[in-house]
């Protein structure tokens, strides 16, 4: 076929206000497209889900991890995670744990930490805590008043939570306080 039965192309300055038109409708306003950071996964969604897609694109890779219902991490949140229920002990204090399961949970947590890079990306939305040192009862509080960091019935699905540090030292209940937060990170 010869050059002239192929269809005139639109002058580059038409072409930019055809694109300023289709962007300026009020459908695709309300619109972005999202892709990771490596430019591999490109799609349009709503801007309202923006938070929420950031966040999804932006998760670090997983470490591969047979996961069953009966892990140890699983195990420490089911005894450990229960702001509504805990109570302090009255008696003779004893952790509800086996050292077994902790070493168990330590050797599961410390490759997903060697992973992260010391400085991490985080996005919006984000709970912030500060120094726990060791006080697992005002943890337990901070999860009833603002939210439990669950999958089912909680917020961890939409919302990173950053752990400032401290998180041993003063309180009596410093093991399920640390314990309890290296689970959470295996977990999720």
């Amino acid at each position: 076929a010869s050059s002239s039965s192929l269809p005139p192309q639109a002058p580059e300055g038409e072409r930019r206000e055809s694109k300023r038109r289709k962007s300026s409708s009020p459908t695709l306003s309300r619109r972005a497209v999202v892709s990771d950071w490596n430019g591999k996964v490109s799609r349009t969604i709503s801007i309202d889900r923006l938070p929420e897609e950031g966040k999804r694109l932006n998760q670090p890779a997983r470490l591969a991890r047979n996961a069953s219902k009966d892990s140890v991490d699983r195990r420490v949140i089911h005894q450990l995670l229960r702001p509504r229920e805990w109570a302090a002990h009255t008696g003779e204090r004893q952790c509800a744990l086996t050292a077994d399961d902790v070493v168990e949970l330590c050797d599961l947590v410390q490759p997903i930490l060697e992973a992260e890079p010391t400085l991490l990306q985080l996005s919006a939305p984000i709970k912030v805590f500060g120094d726990l040192h060791g006080q697992y009862t005002d943890l337990m509080r901070i999860f009833e008043m603002y939210g439990v960091p669950k999958k089912e019935g909680g917020d961890i699905g939409i919302i990173d939570y950053l752990f400032l540090g401290d998180y041993v030292d003063r309180g009596k209940y410093s093991l399920e306080t640390i314990v309890l937060l290296l689970a959470l990170k295996v977990a999720h």
